[in-house]
């Protein structure tokens, strides 16, 4: 089953002139998060008296797990 993603994160309509119409959904609010998420977590291991470089997968595991995380939270409201 597949995890909830919260849905789109910026949607984008646009009524041309020509009266055509365009919708975008871009990226899910899963990954908007996690991008977040990923972002705060390497710089956590940026500085060198920090915890150390960051192993990129592990980092980017954390992410996923804090999107979901949050996701799962905010249905919970």
């Amino acid at each position: 089953m597949a995890k909830p993603d919260g849905g789109p994160a910026h949607p984008f309509h646009h009524l041309y002139q020509s009266g055509d119409a365009r919708e975008s959904y871009g990226m899910s609010l899963r990954q908007w998060y996690a991008g977040h998420a990923l972002g705060s977590y390497i710089a956590m291991h940026a500085h060198p008296s920090a915890l150390g470089p960051p192993d990129h997968h592990v980092a980017a595991e954390h992410a996923v797990k804090y999107a979901d995380a949050l996701l799962a939270e905010l249905e919970r409201e």
